[in-house]
């Protein structure tokens, strides 16, 4: 691997709160949270879900955690998807961790998605879906789904999208693309951030006046901006 500066990453300083001290980890920048609502979307044995560090050891030796929160948990837990690297103390908190990318769980639940979301999908095509779907949930310890969780569409969309946020989080910012795509956009953000701001105009951008005034006319600036 290529250990020059510009590929290390900076994942953890991210992540971890100013008085962490468990684990031999440095404290951090505390820019990202993950939430507790999140975290408890999660089944209790799913492994992916360890990676949201819930309680960690201060500088001072209190406990943080969801109920003695001090200044670190309100949100939710710490989102340590990259596991812990403790070599971060002496290198300027940068990680030799490789960035996540692609993975093969992206193309399974891809491909559950297309089978069954395709026009016409069969009974076998939706089985299949199910097949990839449960291959997923197997490598992550949790039991598998049976065909009456996903016997209508606004079921496969909520079974597929809480796979998908659960297996690929922290990635890529892919999970804002999923619910786009499967028209949960603006019903997530309501749910979750209780916005009044939230509309299907938000979907997409704005485009930059530059490209507008390069259109000379023919390029239109994106409905609602």
């Amino acid at each position: 691997m290529n250990t020059e500066m510009v590929s290390w990453n900076d994942w953890h300083m991210f992540v971890l709160p100013s008085d962490f001290a468990s684990n031999g980890m440095p404290t951090g920048y505390e820019c990202a949270n993950s939430t507790w609502a999140f975290y408890d979307s999660f089944e209790p044995s799913d492994v992916r879900k360890t990676y949201l560090v819930a309680s960690y050891t201060a500088k001072d030796g209190s406990i943080v955690d969801r109920t003695h929160t001090g200044t670190h948990m309100e949100l939710g837990p710490i989102p340590m998807k990259l596991g812990y690297d403790t070599d971060i103390a002496g290198s300027g908190g940068k990680s030799s961790i490789d960035l996540i990318i692609y993975r093969l769980a992206d193309v399974y639940l891809s491909l559950a998605e297309a089978l069954y979301m395709k026009p016409n999908a069969t009974a076998a095509d939706k089985s299949e879906a199910l097949g990839y779907i449960n291959q997923i949930r197997h490598r992550a310890g949790i039991g598998n789904l049976a065909e009456t969780d996903i016997d209508t569409e606004d079921k496969f969309v909520d079974v597929i999208l809480t796979e998908r946020s659960h297996e690929l989080w922290c990635e890529n910012g892919q999970y804002r693309a999923d619910l786009i795509r499967l028209n949960k956009f603006v019903e997530h953000a309501v749910k979750y951030k209780g916005t009044t701001y939230a509309n299907k105009t938000k979907e997409l951008y704005p485009l930059p006046l530059s490209a507008i005034n390069d259109g000379k006319g023919l390029v239109v600036q994106n409905p609602g901006y």
